[in-house]
């Protein structure tokens, strides 16, 4: 489970690193799917790191004007807060 844990965080990262621009939610969520997240998983988890920074600063990191010093840290506990929707 951990793995699975893991596995969805990075996913949703990779896509917020790499800045998927117009329909960036769609393709966070896409991402974690492909690395095996649930819908519901992966869901929890883009609502609980957008419900932390807010639409604003997620705009900015969609846009690749910010990105924030905890993001990563960020990913990891959203992920660990909703492993009950693996």
């Amino acid at each position: 489970m951990k793995n699975k844990t893991l596995i969805g965080v990075v996913g949703i990262s990779v896509l917020i690193l790499n800045g998927c621009s117009s329909e960036f939610e769609k393709g966070g969520k896409h991402g974690c799917y492909n690395m095996g997240g649930s819908r519901s998983y992966c869901s929890c988890v883009y609502d609980k790191v957008e419900e932390h920074y807010g639409k604003t600063v997620m705009r900015q990191i969609e846009r690749m004007s910010y990105l924030p010093n905890d993001l990563d840290r960020v990913m990891y506990q959203s992920g660990q807060q909703c492993v009950h929707k693996l």
